[in-house]
């Protein structure tokens, strides 16, 4: 469409802040006999205000571009749907994915920017790398260069790479070019170890989430829908690679079965163009733009995030301001109750607040739900469902579907007028699980004897420290059968079709948004590019101009994140009590705690020396461990997928 190479823009907002509340209330919580633990908190206090000094500067310094500047495409960190209070010791900030592709998109058009040099970084997910992928394909239309350098990496790396007008790769260099897999840990024999037994009820066999705590390896369905995603990647991106290097697919193909490659190997077959080491590559790019590698020219570079801000400033003007789309991001795992702040997950409390400010503000047209989740609480995701539905009999509401919207994630997008996917993002798993921890054979172990009075054969019910009873095992199944068939019905609403129809595509299996798509399940293929762009024809937007964009959650900053810790910020002042501030003290030595801990971090040496992919998996199975203890019963991802 005309307007795809205009980005959009909404300066991260902030609400006000009251310094002296805290200051007031730790004094209030914490005696005399805590001023160790008071002297502690204060110089956190300290580094923490001085970091959002730093943040606010950055946000608002006026980033100024040369002439004859280059791209610097290098991501930092993970690149997250927007940016969010970072934790109290986190210097780490990445360009938002937003902003990463309205900067690509404004650089095709800036006279200053001559081209863009990529070099590896960062963390991206499937379906956001395939769109970055496609700006940096349009931004070859305008004429500019792309050069790529690659000091080693894998596939992901060399995704981006590919689509440059030339790769180089020092003559030393190692590159794991060998086709993709995915590693799932398995917990059972551990567990089995300490006495620990699960039970567990799932609907349907897809439904696998469970498996890494009862399991030693993948069951057939599991595997079956595995190797069903690995396929669809492999096949994307060996035909991609193959159209950007001029290859034959098949070559591709065989190019990653045989594995690990030098850069020698790899020029050979066509895969890199030359040879640089990096003080090279900066000679290469100034004979490039000058014609000479000598050249008294300057060649400056900026960097995407300061390029983003650039962008941001460059086009805010002209907007429609009588056109406004609001996009409420939910990213994490859902659970109930009110977000802190910092980090990424979707509490109930809070993201139904801001789509309700979303819904209730006269001057939004339509509103985009940015999903990349993969899923949580049922509970939590039924409050959401029916927020959405409150805020579609007001006006338009799109999902806009990332890496991941399965489950829980699917059950927020399934309420919405019309679902957008994109090609790679992990959908479905339309099913509920419940796992069950039983320790009773740990008590038994340890000599621990556990007896009971009860006024009645329910009382006890699932409790984890006696022996399940076959009663407890029939209740639970049939509790689990009817949160699955409402989650059926509720599909089958939003879809238009009916839960028999519905229960063919679901039974907890995961796909591709393009498998989604031919099922039923989504309704258009596309970014978050392609759903604004949606949003703007049904709200008629004028398409060959950009709309004033508005973002949920408003970045917070780090005394704001502490303010929600304690309860305590501006919306909610009216609602501290005694057990607000009960809470407030806990978070205190929470945060006491954490800081404690990262001046002798032997834990954290431990959790570094396993391997990436364990480490992962570990932690989402902790994750969601965290939320089945307020919450049993979960619609979530069956496992955490690691394709590398």
């Amino acid at each position: 469409m005309a307007d795809m190479q205009q980005p959009y823009y909404q300066q991260p907002q902030r609400s006000k802040t009251n310094w002296w509340i805290p200051v007031g209330i730790i004094g209030a919580l914490i005696g005399g006999a805590f001023i160790g633990v008071i002297v502690i908190f204060f110089s956190l206090g300290s580094f923490i205000g001085g970091l959002a000094s730093k943040f606010e500067s950055e946000d608002d310094k006026n980033v100024q571009v040369e002439k004859n500047s280059v791209l610097q495409l290098k991501f930092k960190g993970t690149v997250n749907e927007y940016e969010s209070s970072r934790g109290f010791l986190d210097d780490e900030s990445g360009t938002t994915f937003i902003d990463a592709l309205a900067a690509i998109k404004h650089a095709a058009t800036d006279e200053k920017i001559k081209g863009i040099y990529y070099t590896p970084g960062g963390s991206i997910g499937f379906a956001k790398q395939r769109e970055i992928i496609a700006a940096l394909e349009e931004f070859k239309k305008s004429g500019k260069f792309i050069y790529a350098f690659l000091p080693g990496g894998a596939e992901r790396d060399y995704y981006f790479a590919a689509v440059a007008d030339s790769i180089f790769m020092p003559q030393e260099a190692m590159f794991e070019f060998n086709g993709f897999g995915s590693t799932t840990a398995f917990l059972k024999t551990m567990f089995e170890k300490l006495g620990v037994e699960w039970y567990v009820v799932q609907r349907e066999e897809y439904k696998s989430a469970a498996e890494t705590f009862n399991r030693t390896s993948f069951s057939d369905p599991a595997r079956e829908e595995i190797r069903a995603l690995l396929d669809q990647r492999y096949r994307m991106f060996t035909g991609d690679v193959a159209r950007y290097r001029k290859l034959s697919q098949e070559s591709v193909q065989a190019a990653l079965g045989r594995g690990i490659y030098d850069p020698d190997s790899l020029k050979a077959l066509g895969f890199i163009d030359g040879f640089a080491t990096e003080l090279q590559m900066k000679a290469k790019l100034k004979k490039k733009l000058f014609g000479s590698d000598t050249s008294d020219e300057t060649l400056n570079f900026v960097g995407l995030t300061d390029y983003a801000s650039y962008a941001r400033n460059d086009t805010k003007q002209n907007i429609q301001k009588d056109k406004k789309i609001a996009i409420v991001y939910g990213s994490g795992a859902i659970r109930s109750g009110r977000s802190a702040g910092a980090g990424y997950e979707i509490a109930s409390g809070s993201f139904v607040r801001d789509l309700r400010k979303a819904a209730d503000d006269k001057d939004v047209d339509a509103i985009i739900l940015r999903i990349d989740s993969p899923g949580g609480s049922v509970q939590a995701s039924d409050e959401i469902y029916h927020e959405i539905l409150r805020a579609k009999a007001k006006k338009p509401v799109y999902a806009s579907m990332s890496d991941v919207a399965a489950s829980g994630g699917y059950y927020m997008a399934m309420a919405c007028d019309t679902i957008v996917a994109h090609r790679e993002t992990i959908t479905g798993s339309i099913g509920v699980i419940a796992s069950i921890p039983n320790v009773a054979k740990s008590c038994e172990k340890l000599g621990i004897n556990i007896d009971s009075v009860t006024t009645g054969k329910a009382a006890l019910f699932m409790d984890p420290g006696l022996p399940l009873s076959e009663a407890d095992k029939q209740h639970l199944q049939t509790m689990i059968q009817s949160f699955y068939d409402r989650f059926l019905e509720r599909v089958a609403q939003g879809r238009k079709s009916t839960p028999e129809k519905i229960r063919e595509v679901a039974r907890g299996r995961v796909w591709t948004g393009e498998a989604a798509k031919e099922r039923g399940l989504v309704d258009v293929l596309g970014g978050l590019y392609t759903t604004i762009e949606l949003a703007k024809k049904r709200i008629g937007a004028d398409p060959n101009k950009r709309v004033s964009i508005v973002s949920y959650p408003k970045k917070t900053e780090q005394v704001e994140a502490i303010l929600r810790m304690l309860n305590l910020d501006d919306e909610d002042e009216e609602e501290a009590s005694e057990e607000a501030r009960a809470a407030a003290k806990e978070s205190i030595n929470a945060a006491v705690q954490q800081y404690v801990q990262a001046q002798n971090p032997v834990w954290q040496q431990t959790w570094n020396t396993m391997p990436p992919a364990v480490r992962e998996q570990l932690g989402y199975a902790l994750q969601m461990m965290a939320i089945s203890r307020r919450e049993q019963v979960l619609a979530v991802l069956p496992w955490h997928l690691d394709i590398h």
